[in-house]
């Protein structure tokens, strides 16, 4: 049997999952294994940039497509594509990040730009926790803010770092 769509005990009115919910997360989280493996390739194939503003474009359409009731199998599509995206963008921008910054502040940069992934972690976690049962919309809406900006951001990018010479100290960067 599929399961029982029992209360759930934590939130009064919402259903505890399923077996068909399970398989659903089951299928989108695998996908990630998948999308690392093809992202790297992808990446060294063609550079960092054309695939960081391509999984930006492409996180930025399908979380538009959560606005959308759609069947199960076609939703279950659209959080692969989403996942899939993001691991996309995120293994091209920690690809970019580095090759960009001279050895001596390559640690400091890349600690600090972590530092703001785990600041906007916690105030996107607040944010589903505040917005999820409440108003969905406005939480997509946050997403997609938040995508767009980032697809924005990445046009602003000038330099591919694919097969760039790594600069050593600060006295390189400026020439």
């Amino acid at each position: 049997s599929s399961g029982i769509n029992a209360e759930c005990p934590l939130r009064p009115g919402c259903t505890a999952l399923n077996l068909n919910d399970m398989i659903h997360l089951c299928i989108v989280s695998f996908s990630g294994v998948l999308a690392v493996t093809i992202s790297w390739i992808v990446t060294n194939k063609f550079g960092r940039l054309p695939v960081l503003r391509g999984g930006t474009l492409t996180l930025f359409l399908f979380t538009f497509g959560m606005f959308f009731c759609v069947s199960r199998g076609f939703a279950t599509f659209i959080n692969v594509m989403i996942r899939c995206s993001q691991i996309m963008a995120n293994m091209a921008l920690w690809m970019y990040l580095p090759e960009l910054l001279p050895t001596v502040v390559r640690a400091t940069g890349v600690g600090f730009v972590n530092s703001m992934g785990k600041l906007g972690g916690l105030v996107g976690s607040c944010a589903v926790y505040l917005l999820a049962y409440s108003s969905p919309r406005v939480l997509i809406v946050l997403f997609l803010g938040a995508n767009l900006l980032s697809l924005i951001a990445t046009l602003f990018l000038k330099v591919e770092s694919r097969d760039l010479l790594l600069k050593d100290d600060l006295a390189e960067e400026s020439e």
